[in-house]
């Protein structure tokens, strides 16, 4: 079964408020079908260093809280993060219970969250783990695993959950 051909259109500017969309075509050669696909234009160099730079004026703003390490109570770490260019990299050996007072970015990712990650619906699990168990309904019986190249049997298995290693907790306001 053969590809279903691709034909772009150009796309007609639209009022300001609207974005631009490019109409892809898709025909389907069995059936002669054809589904017409709107697609939005990427945006421009301009519009994302426009997004960067308001991302970069809110994150770097200093926020005051404690740092709570999860795996190690009462240990100290040392917490290394660079996020957005021409920003020196936050490096800090930081003790658990204590106050800090960090840019913004850096209280985001001991907690998992990112603004700029919006396809992930803003949580990146960083300074996490993943706990990995079977994945099946217990109400249900047990599914069939698979076998590997030696005929080992491979369970099917998938994060169970996410164990936090690291935290920090705003004394000022939410920062999710």
């Amino acid at each position: 079964m053969a590809r279903p051909k691709k034909v772009v259109e150009e796309s007609v500017q639209k009022e300001s408020t609207e974005k631009e969309f490019e109409s892809i075509e898709a025909v389907d050669p069995s059936t002669n079908e054809v589904e017409v696909i709107k697609v939005s234009a990427p945006p421009s160099k301009e519009e994302a260093k426009a997004k960067i730079k308001k991302l970069i004026e809110e994150e770097t703003k200093l926020v005051e809280g404690k740092f709570r390490n999860f795996e190690t109570p009462g240990g100290s770490t040392r917490i290394q993060i660079r996020k957005y260019p021409n920003i020196p990299m936050f490096d800090r050996v930081m003790i658990d219970g204590e106050r800090y007072k960090i840019p913004l970015y850096a209280a985001r990712h001991l907690n998992g969250v990112d603004r700029s990650a919006e396809g992930s619906g803003k949580k990146i699990n960083t300074c996490s783990f993943p706990v990995h168990g079977f994945n099946w309904d217990p109400s249900k019986p047990m599914p069939r695993s698979t076998e590997d190249a030696q005929g080992i049997p491979v369970p099917l298995i998938g994060i169970e959950k996410w164990t936090r290693r690291y935290g920090f907790e705003s004394l000022e306001f939410d920062i999710g």
